[in-house]
């Protein structure tokens, strides 16, 4: 199976960083979608959600570590295979926006675009490749790979992880 690991583009607006994935994935819309909404499957790729999937819907997401963080969500605009935008609630700072967009790929392949913006100075490195790991997850997942690859959540970063929090450090860096 060849992974997808293709880099997010950044940028910095008014409201803060923003990066920005594309990931051809060999899956129909509707795959791809359950892989975003599903509960179960989210719990492997993202981590265990809770959501209502109507606009104004809540989500509470559970890191799963010793503390048992929780954070909290609210989806703003909903298209079932099409669109889900969320807003990510922060304590210590702007409230962060999520966008999943799907397009046809051709055949039986989606287009996924995520974007994820008004990231704090503090966290764009660790976010941007916290969801570049989680997005080669939900690849494993829509490939259905018994294990997935790369293990988040566990408080030990990979060398993989350790080798995108550099790759993005240096690209933040050259936004400034």
């Amino acid at each position: 199976m060849t992974k997808t690991t293709q880099h997010g583009r950044l940028g910095k607006d008014e409201l803060g960083y923003h990066i920005v994935f594309e990931r051809l994935l060999k899956h129909s819309a509707a795959k791809v979608w359950d892989a975003l909404i599903n509960p179960e499957k989210l719990a492997v790729w993202f981590m265990k959600t809770e959501l209502d999937p109507v606009p104004g819907g809540r989500m509470t997401m559970h890191f799963g570590d010793a503390e048992n963080t929780l954070s909290y969500g609210r989806i703003v605009r909903i298209e079932p295979e099409k669109y889900l935008e969320y807003v990510w609630e922060n304590e210590d700072g702007p409230d962060e926006l999520a966008v999943w967009e799907l397009f046809p790929g051709g055949g039986e392949q989606t287009l996924l675009r995520f974007t994820y913006s008004r990231v704090s100075e503090t966290y764009a490195v660790s976010v941007s490749a916290g969801w570049h790991q989680m997005l080669d997850l939900l690849a494993d997942i829509l490939d259905e790979k018994v294990e997935p690859a790369v293990q988040l959540h566990d408080g030990v970063q990979s060398e993989a992880g350790k080798t995108l929090e550099k790759h993005y450090k240096a690209a933040f860096d050259a936004l400034s």
